[in-house]
């Protein structure tokens, strides 16, 4: 146990200076993990879950305690930047518990966000999960926002090849600052698995007053230990990546994705499995 407290607080202090290292600003909705951008962002349903932030249902899903860290920088904008530290504990076979980090913006706003979720299973295949997060805007030339976002997500096995999941998030804004309210946030997921090894994702995104958003990903295990990745939506961003498990018990994610207007982006995932 020591030595993952040790690791624990590595993390915490990578974490720590990413933050102070990098000017960050909200310009895109980041949240998921490694795996799931370079799956355009279709985490809101995944077969065999390691953590819980892409969808609190998972946090019941899991087999293991968890640990990660992400980074985003991107390479054009090199003052926009993301990194989250994120956990997710076993309560017992049927609950299990997550934590989230993160930060985000560029020089003009920094956004920080907190968040904890709770997941029951429902079954074997299905699960149930809700989670809070307070989140933090600072504005340099005005006053900073803050507000709560809860959310609820279930994931379900519906035929022994396909899996769905639904994540809504902040569907009644709580507004703790009079005139701050924050947007919901609508997912839905799809996942097909035609052969062993080979999983389709199809998902669908609903943001504020954005358009609608189709999303698309491949996952492919060339190797036990190694996966390939690729994903695309139709509002014009392309990403592929890869995942490696070293020991069975640390993975090692990698993303290069590409938006239409920020241009090329890189991601880099670690998750310690306990």
């Amino acid at each position: 146990m020591g030595t993952w407290l040790t690791k624990f607080c590595i993390l915490v202090l990578v974490f720590l200076y990413q933050i102070s290292a990098f000017a960050q600003y909200s310009i895109l909705n980041q949240s998921g993990d490694i795996r799931a951008n370079a799956l355009s962002q279709t985490g809101v349903v995944t077969l065999n879950p390691t953590s819980a932030i892409n969808n609190p249902a998972h946090a019941a899903l899991t087999d293991f305690h968890q640990v990660g860290l992400i980074s985003h920088p991107y390479i054009r904008t090199s003052e926009l930047s993301f990194v989250s530290l994120h956990s997710s504990f076993k309560l017992s076979p049927k609950q299990g518990i997550g934590i989230i980090l993160q930060r985000e913006g560029s020089t003009h706003l920094n956004e920080f966000l907190a968040g904890v979720n709770f997941g029951q299973k429902l079954g074997e295949h299905s699960s149930l999960g809700i989670g809070l997060s307070m989140i933090s805007k600072q504005f340099p030339e005005s006053k900073n926002a803050l507000g709560l976002i809860p959310e609820i997500g279930i994931q379900t096995q519906l035929f022994p090849q396909l899996t769905m999941a639904v994540l809504l998030r902040n569907p009644i804004p709580i507004e703790i600052q009079k005139g701050t309210r924050f947007q919901s946030d609508y997912r839905l997921g799809l996942c097909y698995q035609p052969s062993k090894g080979l999983q389709l994702y199809f998902g669908g995104q609903k943001s504020g007053t954005l358009d609608p958003d189709a999303h698309l990903g491949v996952e492919y295990q060339i190797v036990k230990r190694l996966q390939i990745r690729f994903g695309a939506k139709t509002s014009g961003s392309f990403s592929f990546g890869t995942g490696i498990l070293f020991r069975k018990n640390l993975i090692f994610d990698l993303l290069a994705d590409i938006h239409m207007r920020l241009g090329p982006r890189l991601g880099i995932g670690l998750n310690w499995l306990f």
